[in-house]
């Protein structure tokens, strides 16, 4: 949830609230009171929320909203809004952006040519004299081991 008002805060150009519809139905496992509670609880767990708090809505309003739900045995809903990123891609280009205005240079194409295994004291290399070519470190916990 930090995580999401971070990028609230950070982007909101690319953040826009999403609503969320909950349906109930008599004899579902949980009941109207039980969304009730869980959706008090998410709103407690996410202080200083940008969106709306939930709300519950009548049976006849949630027809409304989603006309093609089943109206047989439904009871209402929970309503509530949370965010959603529109274009993740942009925020990956913002952040090369601001990567590139802090000092680092950046490609929009590179080849790998090869991958081996750096001792944490050679983390930092000179460019290649021969060819032109960088050298570049990159530590990745998720790597794991090669298979070759």
């Amino acid at each position: 949830m930090r995580e999401r008002e971070r990028l609230a805060r950070l982007a909101p150009h690319l953040v826009r609230p999403l609503p969320f519809l909950v349906p109930v139905y008599r004899g579902a496992r949980r009941g109207m009171f039980m969304i009730r509670v869980g959706m008090k609880l998410y709103d407690l767990l996410t202080p200083g929320k940008r969106t709306d708090h939930y709300r519950t809505i009548t049976r006849s309003e949630t027809m409304r909203l989603e006309r093609y739900l089943e109206p047989r045995d439904l009871l209402g809903s929970g309503y509530y809004f949370d965010d959603l990123l529109l274009l993740p891609e942009r925020l990956c280009l913002e952040n090369v952006l601001s990567a590139q205005r802090w000092g680092a240079t950046v490609y929009n194409y590179a080849e790998v040519t090869g991958i081996s295994d750096i001792a944490p004291s050679a983390e930092r290399r000179a460019p290649s004299t021969e060819n032109g070519n960088w050298e570049v470190a990159v530590r990745a916990f998720w790597m794991g081991r090669r298979r070759g």
